[in-house]
């Protein structure tokens, strides 16, 4: 490895670094940077693929745009790593920031649809629900869920419960429970259904049905 100054516009974006991480939260890292400087260089492979510092790269874009300043103009301390090999530099990209902003259940969605690797514990409830629902009909389904910003997890822990509680388990049922949550009720609703004991048979009525659940809970 070694140290150098470059070009913002010399830096190049990993193919597999999920845009939610330079959309979010960016405000404070542009203040930080403008206050401090950039008090960690950026982190690139040989050809000068970013491997820790996308939302550095970011916040400078952001900087240089504010105040009129030509990227080819704005210098960028980084450590340029001896990787050679998209897999190498892409795996490096995982273990550099489980220790910074973790990647999340929405992010390793994100990048399993763009064919990047990803732990097996996110890729077991993935390929869990492309079997209960066929792999096609689940890719559309993690579309809706990239969409609505969250995670297959969430959806696979939820359907888990369900197939469970009903005995429900056909994937003919999967494909309604999954337009069911997208379009009808949430998981956090039907996995409280769930432990409050709601009966089985209205709760798979309400799922073929199309129908939000409405129950009714005393207190004494």
């Amino acid at each position: 490895m070694k140290y150098k100054v470059c070009a913002l516009n010399e830096l190049i974006s990993s193919p597999y670094n999920p845009p939610t991480r330079t959309t979010k939260g960016m405000t404070a890292l542009v203040t930080n940077i403008l206050e401090n400087g950039l008090l960690q260089p950026i982190v690139v492979a040989n050809e000068m693929t970013i491997i820790d510092g996308h939302r550095r790269k970011q916040a400078m874009q952001y900087i240089a745009q504010a105040k009129g300043i030509e990227e080819s103009e704005m210098s960028v301390p980084v450590i340029q790593h001896n990787s050679t090999s998209e897999e190498m530099y892409d795996k490096l990209f995982v273990s550099s920031n489980q220790d910074t902003m973790l990647l999340n259940g929405h992010q390793y969605l994100w990048r399993y649809m763009n064919k990047a690797s990803i732990p097996n514990k996110h890729l077991s409830r993935i390929k869990c629900l492309e079997k209960w629902l066929g792999k096609k009909y689940a890719t559309g389904m993690f579309r809706r869920i990239l969409d609505n910003g969250h995670s297959a997890n969430t959806y696979q822990m939820c359907m888990g419960i369900y197939r469970t509680y009903t005995d429900e388990t056909t994937k003919s049922h999967m494909k309604q429970l999954a337009y069911y949550l997208l379009n009808v009720e949430n998981c956090y609703r039907v996995k409280a259904s769930v432990a409050n004991y709601i009966p089985v048979e209205t709760l798979v009525k309400c799922v073929k049905d199309r129908k939000p659940i409405v129950t009714l809970f005393s207190v004494g």
